[in-house]
């Protein structure tokens, strides 16, 4: 995750401890919907059941993710875009 200022680029790497859970909250839908995105985009995978595979193998914020991951961003996301 970046920031951009008028006078530089800057890459947020690992939040503070006060800070983290809410991180999370905002990263992870984020993250998933980069993941499932890229894979679309590369072609990579031609059934759920391959995408899934590899989906499982991520890592966002120290915890592996489940298959229900996906699920639970696309409610996040939809209800984020709701309020535009």
């Amino acid at each position: 995750m970046w920031i951009e200022t008028i006078h530089a680029w800057y890459i947020l790497q690992n939040p503070s401890k006060r800070y983290k859970q809410h991180f999370r909250a905002f990263y992870k839908p984020l993250r998933i919907a980069q993941i499932v995105i890229s894979s679309v985009m590369e072609d990579k995978y031609h059934t759920l059941e391959d995408f899934l595979v590899s989906f499982v193998r991520h890592d966002v914020s120290g915890r592996t993710l489940v298959k229900d991951d996906i699920w639970d961003a696309v409610c996040i996301e939809t209800t984020y875009l709701s309020h535009f």
